[in-house]
């Protein structure tokens, strides 16, 4: 999206500046553009640094969960080998 912003200044900056008109007109006018597209390419720098700080709060959360439920699962299953039923007791019914 940024690029296209560029891309399309530096188009219409191109086209002004082969189009027949006063130096001083273009030269204005290429500063007016300049900084809209400045203000343009800034606010949408701020999106994505807002997004990708959204984006990374969010994964340290799910991984703080994930991390979370992990232990408590681990927490229930024994331990060693000694604390568990031999299978064959778990497929037995008492």
């Amino acid at each position: 999206m940024i690029l296209f912003a560029v891309g399309a200044a530096v188009g219409a900056a191109v086209a002004l500046a082969i189009a027949p008109a006063k130096g001083r007109d273009t030269r204005a006018y290429l500063g007016r553009r300049g900084r809209e597209v400045a203000r343009t390419v800034t606010a949408q720098a701020d999106r994505v640094t807002a997004a990708v700080k959204s984006g990374r709060e969010q994964a340290t959360a799910m991984r703080k969960a994930l991390d979370r439920a992990y232990h408590a699962v681990k927490a229930q299953l024994p331990r060693s080998d000694a604390d568990a039923k031999p299978r064959s007791a778990m497929l037995v019914k008492s």
